[in-house]
């Protein structure tokens, strides 16, 4: 960047490969891209695909895989429903940007506001494994075969910090109104 006292890497100087969409849907509404990361060669976003002629337009959200050395499409999953793309630019909710995680060569995600944590392969988009006791999940994490969750309560209340087993899905622990942000 700019302001890096960084010798050994520079701005880049070209581009390998660009990707559709030309351009978002609107520069002063919820950004069209929520989170990207990347494991295992793969790079893995969540965007709204919908035409960027009028942001009015309901919104098209899905869970995108491309080749990260080639951008080529590997697949997409539908996501039932995100945040509100008419929300205000630099508004959305922070916990957008964790309900998306790559570790080797499986994805989790949440596939919708409310959803459980569904696990995919992810070279094939296939759905491995769906944990049906993290639905209302708003944060995941990964380490070491362990997903950590946090997970909104039914009743509105404090939220549920959980440890579940990403191979077999069992609940390590689970830590009732555990809010990590009281």
């Amino acid at each position: 960047n700019a302001v890096s006292g960084d010798t050994a890497v520079g701005p880049p100087r070209r581009l390998r490969w660009t990707a559709p969409p030309r351009n978002a849907r609107h520069h002063e509404r919820l950004a069209s891209v929520s989170v990207l990361v990347a494991a295992g060669g793969r790079i893995y976003y969540i965007i709204d695909e919908s035409p960027a002629a009028s942001v009015l337009i309901e919104p098209q959200w899905r869970l995108v895989a491309r080749d990260g050395f080639s951008g080529v499409r590997l697949w997409h999953a539908a996501v039932s429903s995100w945040e509100e793309h008419l929300r205000g630019f630099r508004s959305g909710p922070p916990d957008l940007a964790r309900r998306l995680v790559a570790a080797g060569d499986r994805v989790y995600a949440t596939l919708g506001y409310g959803k459980p944590v569904t696990a995919l392969d992810g070279a094939t988009g296939k759905t491995l494994k769906t944990y049906e006791q993290t639905a209302g999940t708003e944060e995941i994490r990964h380490r070491d075969g362990t997903l950590f969750l946090v997970i909104e309560s039914a009743d509105g209340g404090p939220k549920d910090i959980a440890a579940i087993d990403a191979a077999t899905g069992t609940e390590h622990w689970r830590k009732k109104g555990a809010d990590p942000l009281p």
